[in-house]
């Protein structure tokens, strides 16, 4: 990680990302109390809420979301904390998110939300999980996605 993309050079920031990347749940645990801003948005875009759910570090997602992590940022291209969990298939982030309010309902800048990524890629336990939780695609969106 290119730490000269941060948008914020304070080192507490710095260093609980350098614990949320990896998943480093005791470094995190010792980094929170001193972070003031848990959603500054890094490389692309990225919050550090959207690193752990990307890489599936669902123990980390969980302490974020519980110390009120923003839910529905969006990175560079539209994509939230939820929809990487959807498009990466990690359901229990996926859960974890919407348990806490993450919309099912943010669609990237090219209108592919998290239900269609998950559809168009067939991680068909995300999309039950995302159907279950309210979500829907359009036809239109089913045709253009070639479902």
């Amino acid at each position: 990680m290119n730490m000269d993309m941060v948008n914020d050079n304070d080192s507490a920031n710095q260093e609980i990302m350098q614990a949320a990347s990896p998943g480093d749940l005791d470094a995190l645990k010792r980094q929170l109390p001193s972070v003031e801003n848990l959603d500054i948005q890094w490389e692309q875009g990225f919050t550090v809420l959207m690193f752990a759910a990307q890489n599936d570090h669902h123990e980390t997602v969980e302490l974020l979301a519980a110390n009120h992590a923003s839910l529905d940022i969006t990175d560079d291209i539209g994509r939230t904390a939820l929809y990487l969990a959807s498009e990466a298939g990690h359901l229990n982030c996926l859960k974890i998110l919407h348990h806490y309010g993450a919309s099912v309902y943010i669609a990237n800048k090219d209108g592919i939300s998290p239900l269609s990524i998950a559809a168009k890629k067939v991680i068909n336990f995300c999309v039950r999980e995302l159907v279950n939780a309210g979500s829907y695609i359009e036809k239109k969106v089913l045709r253009a996605l070639q479902l």
